[in-house]
This record gives C-alpha cells, structure tokens and sequence, in this order.
C-alpha cells in the first residue's frame, strides 16, 4: 500500500524538478562582459571607463592637426576609449546627458578608424549605440557633432566686424560623460585541467541526488 502511494508523488516531483529546470535553462538572462573595465583598457580621460557613474570624464578636441583645420567651425570633440586586444562588440552604453549627436568609429589593427554609424536626435541620460552588424575591434571613438553647450560656445568665440566674420576659439563644447560600457559576448576563460579533474572527482564522489533520493521513495 505503500507503494502505491509513493510512487505518483516520487514521479510528479521528477517531473516538477525537469520542468523547473528546462524553464530555468530557457529563461536564462544572457550575460554579457563590459570589455571598458578590461585591464589594460585605456581612454582619452580617465573617468570614462573607471566604472563609477559618480566620477565623469569628458570628450576632448582631436588630437590630429589637419583636423583642427576649419575656417568657421571648430572639429567636433571625441571620447575614445581603446581597448587591449579586439573584441566582438554588440552594444555601447553612454552615460550622458549632454550629447545630441554624435559619430560612432571603430578601430581594428588593420584598417584603423572607420565610420560605423552616424546617429541624431538623442537623449540621455542612458544612450544605447547597437552596431548595425557583428564588430570585432579594438577601439572605439564617440565623435560629438553636436552638445548641450555648442551654443553658448559658439556666440562667445565668434566674433563680427562688419562683413567679416572670425573664430577666436572653439564652437564646440566638450560634453559631460559619466561612463563608457563597451559591452559583448562574455569572453571564455582557459580551461584549468587541474579543476577540471577535481570537478570530475567531486561529482563522482557526490553520489546522492535529488533525484537519488525520489528514487529510493519509488523502492521503498
């Protein structure tokens, strides 16, 4: 008698238990790895990638000289961040809210920087930059074409005599940011054959399971 009673409860817990676990297997959030806060990581300012939203960097004018070449407007500033070795990027998060436009760059070790994308109209705090496709690089570049402050910059270094008009500083400002994620595809650690070996030793030794235990509730 019994058994009779044990058996329908031990199996409808085995059932409960695979379910759980295909739906706990099926919902599963997918992890990905902030490569900014790689070691070896650099940027162009040290609180863009420093991983405390409390400490901000900011965007700065290019370093090139043939950019900074514009008869009435100054080169937009940038953030770059440059990363120790290339990585498949599939999202940026900017923390900032003073950003209205900017260019989006990614530098790899054969083709140097490159145009990705071109993006307007945003809105902070919490911008999100989706790559239009799969990118595996090395470096990223945030180029500001347009910021909060541009205006208040730009009508005090423009200055007009009569028909002339003249530059006597930058017409863009640099722009606040909080924080730079880089985000990909959690990187896959080295296996240690040594772990692996205990692993295996731990799991032959661990021989009584959830599952063990239902089973006896069937036999006995």
């Amino acid at each position: 008698m019994r058994i009779h009673l044990t058996t329908p409860v031990a199996l409808a817990a085995l059932i409960l238990l695979s379910s759980c676990a295909a739906v706990t297997t099926m919902f599963a959030p997918q992890t990905s790895e902030n490569f900014a806060l790689l070691e070896g990581t650099r940027a162009n300012h040290p609180g863009l990638i420093d991983g405390d939203l409390r400490i901000s960097g900011a965007s700065e004018p290019p370093n090139e000289e043939s950019t900074r070449n514009a008869r009435m407007t100054s080169p937009p500033t940038e953030a770059v961040v440059l990363l120790p070795v290339e990585k498949t990027i599939t999202k940026i998060v900017v923390h900032s809210d003073q950003i209205l436009s900017l260019d989006l760059l990614f530098e790899t070790p054969t083709s140097g920087w490159v145009l990705h994308d071109r993006y307007d109209g945003l809105k902070g705090p919490r911008i999100v930059l989706k790559p239009r496709r799969l990118v595996s690089a090395s470096g990223v570049k945030l180029r500001i074409r347009k910021g909060t402050g541009d205006r208040k910059v730009r009508q005090e270094n423009i200055e007009r005599t009569g028909y002339t008009t003249w530059i006597s500083g930058a017409t863009n400002a640099p722009v606040e940011i909080k924080e730079i994620e880089i985000l990909g595809p959690v990187t896959s650690k080295a296996s240690d054959p040594v772990a692996e070996i205990e692993a295996a030793e731990t799991t032959e030794d661990a021989t009584t399971t959830p599952e063990d235990l239902l089973l006896d509730g069937l036999i006995n």
